[in-house]
This record gives C-alpha cells, sequence and structure tokens, in this order.
C-alpha cells in the first residue's frame, strides 16, 4: 500500500519528466537523454525518500504510534539507498558518456549561453519571488553560465560531477539530518540545460543552436532548477503538470 501510495503521489511529476525526456531522446539526442534521465531518476527517489522521512519525523514529533513511524521510515530508507546507488553507480557513466562525444569539440558558445541566461533572467523575473529569491536563482544561473562560457562542455561535466557527488553526501546524512538539498537539485537541473544546449552545439557545428527544442528543453530545466532552487515543490510539480 505505501508503494501504491508514493507511486500516485509521483505521478503527475513522472509523466511530464517522460514527455520531456522523449523529446531529448529524438530532438537531442541519446547521450544528452542519458545523462538527464539518470540525474532525473534520482531527484525523484529524494523526494519520495523525503516525503517518508517527513512523515516518520511528523509521527514522532506527535507521539503518535511508533509502527507507523518506523514503516514510514523503512520506505524512506529504501528510497534513500536507491537514490544513492544511481547517483554514485550511473551517474559518472553517463557524464563520461557526453565527455567522450562532445567534449573534445572546439565550439564557441558564449552566443547560445547568452541566449540561455537572457531567458533564465525572463523567467526569474516572471516566477513571483521575492528579490532576495531572485538574487539566489539569477547567481546561480550565472554561476552555471560563467562555466559554459570558461571551460565549455568539460567544464559543464566536472560541475554535473561535482554535483552528483555533494548530492550523494546529503544523502548519506538523511536518515538522521535533514540536510535541504534543493540548492544542489536546482544547480543541477540549471546545469543539465546548459549542457543541452552546449550538446546541441557540438552536435551541430558554429553558429547558434538552431533547435528550437533544444533551447526550449534547457529552458525546462531551468524553470524546474529554479524553482526547486527555492525550495518551491509545489509549485515545480503544478508548473510540470499545468
Amino acid at each position: 500500500m505505501t508503494r501504491w501510495v508514493d507511486q500516485q503521489r509521483m505521478a503527475p511529476i513522472r509523466s511530464a519528466n517522460a514527455r520531456f525526456l522523449t523529446r531529448v531522446q529524438e530532438d537531442v539526442g541519446p547521450v544528452a537523454h542519458g545523462v538527464a534521465d539518470r540525474f532525473l531518476r534520482a531527484i525523484d527517489l529524494q523526494l519520495m525518500a523525503d516525503y517518508r522521512y517527513r512523515e516518520a519525523e511528523s509521527v514522532e514529533a506527535l507521539g503518535l504510534e511508533s509502527e507507523r513511524a518506523q514503516t514510514a521510515r523503512r520506505a524512506a530508507d529504501r528510497y534513500n539507498d536507491a537514490c544513492l546507488e544511481v547517483l554514485m553507480d550511473d551517474i559518472a557513466p553517463a557524464i563520461e558518456e557526453v565527455r567522450q562525444q562532445f567534449g573534445g569539440r572546439t565550439i564557441d558558445i558564449r552566443d547560445s549561453m547568452a541566449m540561455f541566461e537572457q531567458e533564465g533572467r525572463e523567467q526569474i523575473a516572471d516566477l513571483d519571488l521575492t528579490s532576495a529569491q531572485a538574487v539566489v536563482a539569477s547567481r546561480t544561473l550565472s554561476e552555471t553560465i560563467a562555466i559554459a562560457n570558461d571551460s565549455g562542455i568539460n567544464g559543464l561535466c566536472d560541475q554535473l560531477q561535482g554535483q552528483a557527488s555533494q548530492f550523494a553526501a546529503l544523502r548519506r546524512r538523511r536518515p538522521e539530518h535533514n540536510d535541504p538539498t534543493h540548492i544542489i537539485t536546482g544547480a543541477i537541473l540549471l546545469g543539465i540545460g546548459a549542457t543541452i544546449i552546449a550538446i546541441c552545439m557540438a552536435a551541430s557545428g558554429p553558429g547558434l543552436c538552431t533547435n528550437a527544442t533544444a533551447l526550449l528543453l534547457a529552458a525546462f530545466f531551468f524553470a524546474a532548477g529554479g524553482l526547486i532552487l527555492l525550495g518551491e515543490l509545489g509549485k515545480f510539480i503544478y508548473a510540470l503538470v499545468a
């Protein structure tokens, strides 16, 4: 019963993710699909784990029956372990495939990244954020763009690998410590958006990436990343299914 409830809870976000991953596969290619799919899977498992950890913590705080708290915590541990398995075993090979296929190509992605950054800032303005939240989202976007411009695909791969390691470290602590993960998950999704554009550029040759779908997908990852970055998961899920 617990797993059925969890599957139902995640159904809208999984359906939206599946639609976007299909478009990544068709319009950007299997390499981009592989890295996006693995990170989204890790985030999916993290969300399910945290739902159950929060349930256990609430039941314990309210002094309700210990059996319910134990059941919730066991489910949370299963999801958390599965998330760690993806982060530790599955993501590195996907990132390495991006590096092997596209990292050696000399491309100038500054113009496309400028478009991505401009679109990102426009979306920040539309997100109904406080000024402090907007600054956080804008700074993270700028950091991602700077890495892409300075180091290209190899730099983005290094960033994603480092973020996967940070994410894994937070998940190892989760059974005892409720560390916020929205900053790292948001930054990861922004990095995936930039990587999609960079792969599109590497595959299509000099000039702006003319694949409109790739830019749309990158914009999706920016919007999702920005919302997770600010911890507004309810708004994130609504945006995916609206």
